[in-house]
């Protein structure tokens, strides 16, 4: 339950900095950077607290760990499918 009320709450600070940032003039780049990671937080505290099965919705945590330790597989790929092709 930890996991989704930080979600929640983190979604709520970043909003609140959002429209901060738009009244300041700075929202053209930060605004969409910031909702980006609001929606990644909210995505982690949600799979996490509510205990979602990896298979069904994995963490963008999990995500993010399989695709750095599948960097050399990934790259070859880019360079036969991209460079080559």
């Amino acid at each position: 339950m930890i996991w989704i009320v930080g979600a929640l709450a983190f979604w709520v600070a970043a909003w609140v900095a959002n429209v901060i940032l738009v009244r300041a003039g700075f929202g053209r780049f930060l605004v969409p950077l910031l909702f980006g990671i609001a929606v990644l937080v909210l995505w982690e505290g949600f799979v996490r607290g509510l205990n979602v099965s990896a298979v069904i919705l994995p963490p963008p945590s999990a995500i993010w760990a399989k695709i750095v330790t599948s960097l050399p597989t990934l790259w070859g790929d880019f360079v036969q499918t991209i460079l080559r092709g």
